[in-house]
């Protein structure tokens, strides 16, 4: 320890460690909550709280967040252990609820932001200290009250290493910004090139899928099939039949490391939802849109009631890899957000609206053109979504090594 430091637990320097409210929630009125996904990359969104009803249940004057305050989110895994630090008022009286957990200094103990860069060092401890099965992780005030932080008692050495600190972090904050930036604006020229790929010449023909049915310009296309019912968690067996949610389906393929499995003997009993090697799947309940390719060496895997598997039956009219591409057009997203009322809670498209949306396709010839053109294009922006995390976790390590240090 170097001279002038001191190390002490939380419970000896600071006035309070408690979790805050149970809400009462309401629409309007009463007194902003903030929850744990307030608290993200050491800032907080209060955009993102809800509002609680002091008249069934009032706040005690101790749990209204204050300037120099540390919220520490105290619940379930992914979320548990994210730090943020108040450090300008509320423009409203604000609470936490009970995922929250209140971690206030004493006065005149620190500058109060270096007391928020010192609990923002322990952050991945805190996260690997919560106790109970997993998604259902606690940190308990208790364990948080334990942890201990090590500070020069002189103030003024104190705001020395916040001033460094704070000049660092938003030069990592404007270098973060411009990565972000860069990134959107790939992403954007890759959707505008998409959109133009697609674009609809004298030899496409855009038409419903029931309509391409009925009519017979291609015998049964898409072969259309929503999921099984979800088997119970106590179902799910360490390996078997793979059983894919919407969660499996990122970035066009499918997550067959990660999904669940269920037996040979409980997927007898199912009716509905077997898709195969090369079927296309797409998102239709809650997501919606995420698209995938299934590549197995499994027959068939069985698909949740999220997810809808399409089959083209006559690949001379329709090709596989055209169809993959199709359902990811940004019109195609858009108009399936739209019938399926996206960015509601319970998003849902059903198989008959699905088969009533437009699918535009040229020759077999132009679609093979097409296909190999969009692949370029996104593995142009697989690289550039790569590049683009190593920077994260850079800049995150970066500030992590600058608060060791510090």
């Amino acid at each position: 320890m170097s001279a002038g430091w001191k190390t002490a637990a939380l419970s000896e320097v600071c006035s309070l460690v408690a979790r805050g409210v149970a809400p009462k929630y309401v629409e309007d009125g009463g007194t902003l909550v903030l929850n744990q996904k307030c608290v993200r990359d050491h800032g907080l969104n209060y955009s993102l709280g809800r509002r609680h009803d002091e008249a069934a249940k009032r706040v005690s004057a101790d749990r209204f967040i204050q300037v120099g305050d540390v919220l520490i989110n105290s619940t379930g895994t992914g979320t548990l252990g994210r730090v943020a630090q108040v450090r300008r008022p509320p423009e409203e009286p604000a609470t936490v609820d009970t995922h929250v957990t209140i971690v206030r200094p004493k006065p005149g103990e620190f500058d109060l932001d270096f007391f928020g860069y010192a609990l923002i060092v322990l952050e991945d401890q805190l996260a690997a200290s919560g106790e109970g099965a997993s998604g259902q992780t606690e940190l308990a005030r208790s364990v948080v009250a334990k942890f201990e932080i090590s500070y020069p008692t002189d103030l003024a050495e104190q705001r020395r290493i916040v001033a460094v600190l704070d000049e660092a972090f938003a030069a990592i904050a404007t270098a973060t910004a411009n990565a972000e930036l860069a990134f959107e604006n790939a992403c954007k020229l890759f959707e505008s090139a998409f959109d133009a790929l697609m674009m609809r010449g004298d030899d496409w023909v855009e038409k419903t899928v029931s309509q391409l049915v009925d009519e017979g310009v291609i015998d049964r296309p898409l072969d259309g099939n929503h999921g099984a019912i979800h088997p119970t968690k106590s179902e799910f067996v360490a390996s078997g039949i793979p059983f894919i949610m919407a969660s499996d389906l990122s970035d066009g393929r499918v997550d067959l490391d990660g999904c669940y499995f269920i037996t040979s003997e409980r997927t007898a009993s199912l009716r509905k939802g077997f898709a195969r090697d090369g079927d296309v799947l797409i998102s239709h309940k809650g997501t919606i849109g995420r698209v995938a390719k299934l590549q197995t060496d499994h027959d068939f895997v069985v698909l949740t009631p999220q997810v809808t598997y399409y089959r083209t039956r006559m690949p001379d009219k329709l090709t596989t890899d055209f169809l993959f591409f199709a359902l990811q057009a940004p019109a195609f997203q858009r108009e399936m957000c739209r019938v399926a009322g996206a960015g509601s809670t319970r998003a849902y498209i059903g198989i008959t609206a699905q088969l009533a949306l437009k699918i535009r396709f040229p020759s077999v010839e132009r679609q093979s053109s097409i296909v190999q053109s969009l692949i370029s294009l996104s593995n142009e922006v697989e690289a550039l979504k790569a590049l683009y995390r190593s920077k994260q976790l850079a800049f995150a390590e970066l500030k992590q090594s600058l608060l060791h240090r510090a």
